[in-house]
């Protein structure tokens, strides 16, 4: 991912723009660092400087594949197993969801209005009246996330 800031050309590791996420006021971007660590390329828009900040999650924690800004300014972040949410400030992370047995997050978003998240998952051996894909939605931080099934007619 390319990103034009004050002017200069910034190479943000292999970041793709829709895994990435602005801060609540607009002053920073987010991308994860696709390199197999929790890394995160934080952009400073107005100073046009770039920092990284190491994630602690759990050990064996895989690549960071997304990343989504909650109400209150932290932002979720995904990895095939979990849902974190992390305080960027306070460098805070907590485990909020945990995969499905036999599916893998694929993407996140959160209605920054509400607060609730969306999860895609992809299920590894979809039983035979099930989607490819899971929905998972999140009311809020405190409570689990429920399993939407999408079912495809044709």
């Amino acid at each position: 991912m390319w990103v034009i800031l004050s002017g200069m050309l910034f190479g943000v590791g292999s970041a793709k723009a829709g895994s990435a996420a602005f801060s609540s006021n607009g002053k920073l971007i987010y991308a994860p660092d696709h390199d197999e660590k929790p890394d995160v390329d934080v952009l400073d828009i107005g100073a046009g400087t770039m920092i990284t900040k190491h994630l602690k999650l759990a050990k064996g924690s895989q690549d960071i594949t997304a990343m989504s800004v909650a109400s209150d300014g932290r932002l979720w972040v995904l990895t095939e197993s979990h849902l974190w949410l992390w305080d960027a400030k306070s460098d805070e992370v907590a485990l909020s969801e945990t995969a499905p047995v036999g599916a893998k997050f694929v993407d996140v978003a959160c209605d920054f209005g509400t607060g609730r998240v969306l999860i895609t998952a992809a299920v590894e051996k979809p039983e035979p009246d099930e989607s490819v894909g899971r929905v998972l939605f999140k009311l809020n931080a405190e409570k689990p996330a429920m399993s939407v099934f999408v079912r495809r007619i044709d």
